[in-house]
């Protein structure tokens, strides 16, 4: 994420982010840890502070912004498209639908593309249990895979993060629905069962919960005068990261457009390419098949397996082909790599 923000001469340290010295993945609480950066895991942000920053950063340019308005449909037009919202009509030559996994311009492109729903629940407490106490580190994640011979296709997670009052921790279970047919049932008892084990009780805390759109490699990326990114595109099937990649979409729809307004011709019949082929792109594909094998496997032998015997290949295979890919983009572009990866 810090790669991709400075290219845009933005400076990801005026965000607030909680470091994360280790990431420890688990099944039945073993397993391995690791570090995708020098000294670190990864940053967590909270999404609506991250959200508030760079919104004010469009500000700054002279861009104006639109809250509080509803979209309510887009139509193509003889000259490009037309967002109808409750605040007016406005025409334009394209419409980039970045409007979340449930995108009303995913509508326009194409609708019956293949794509799929995950979803995920989640919650915040403090750092510390109110009663008993926790075995998790307090600058350390944890993911467990333990849920997934249950039919639930995911983890359940633990993350430091940041509050109004002072350090907190980021809760939840995430389903990516990879395999279809099967399906795990409620996420709530499992994220109560995973509460409990560290000495928290759900009913002291707001669950809620989110849709999130998976990559899909011949999934719907564009259509004339129209341009999908973020979760309207779809992001990470394996872990369910959006904030890194929805800027990743970013830089590539932006080259994108520029190529469309200098020859005046908006089909964007190259875009879904230009996604497949960027590492960004790569690295999504390689999640959307790691997620189809990992979450396949409901046998425990074969979880155990996988995450207590396997440690040291799926550590290579996450820091050299799946995360860190601003890194590779970088090295392509023959600038250095300067940080890690971010989490929202």
């Amino acid at each position: 994420m810090d790669n991709t923000l400075r290219s845009l001469d933005l400076d990801p340290d005026e965000i607030h982010r909680v470091n994360v010295s280790w990431v420890n993945l688990h099944f039945r609480s073993r397993g391995f840890r690791m570090q995708l950066d020098e000294n670190l895991a990864f940053n967590v942000v909270r999404r609506s502070e991250f959200d508030a920053w760079l919104a004010g950063k469009v500000r700054e340019q002279g861009i104006e912004l639109m809250e509080e308005t509803r979209v309510l449909k887009v139509i193509r037009t003889d000259e490009g498209v037309e967002v109808q919202t409750d605040r007016g009509n406005f025409r334009g030559r394209v419409v980039i639908g970045a409007d979340g996994a449930t995108s009303i311009v995913r509508k326009l492109v194409d609708p019956n593309a293949p794509t799929r729903l995950a979803r995920l629940v989640e919650l915040y407490t403090p750092a510390e249990p109110p009663r008993g106490e926790s075995d998790h580190a307090a600058d350390e994640a944890y993911i467990e895979f333990s849920c997934v011979p249950t039919g639930i296709q995911g983890y359940v997670w633990s993350f430091p993060t940041h509050g109004e009052n002072g350090p907190m921790r980021n809760w939840g279970v995430y389903d990516s629905r990879t395999v279809p047919g099967k399906t795990g049932g409620s996420l709530k008892p499992v994220v109560a069962d995973w509460l409990q084990s560290q000495a928290h009780s759900l009913e002291d805390y707001l669950l809620q919960g989110h849709p999130i759109r998976m990559y899909h490699p011949r999934g719907a990326f564009a259509a004339p005068h129209a341009l999908l990114v973020g979760d309207a595109a779809g992001t990470d099937p394996m872990f369910g990261e959006g904030i890194g990649p929805a800027l990743g979409y970013g830089n590539i729809a932006a080259r994108a457009l520029q190529d469309a307004f200098d020859r005046n011709d908006f089909s964007f019949s190259s875009y879904a390419e230009m996604v497949r082929r960027s590492e960004l792109g790569k690295s999504l594909t390689r999640r959307a098949s790691a997620a189809e094998l990992a979450y396949r496997l409901r046998s425990p032998l074969a979880q155990k397996f996988i995450w207590q015997r396997l440690g040291p290949v799926i550590r290579w295979y996450l820091q050299e082909r799946v995360f860190n890919w601003t890194d590779r983009e970088q090295q392509q572009r023959g600038t250095a790599p300067q940080s890690a990866a971010s989490r929202n």
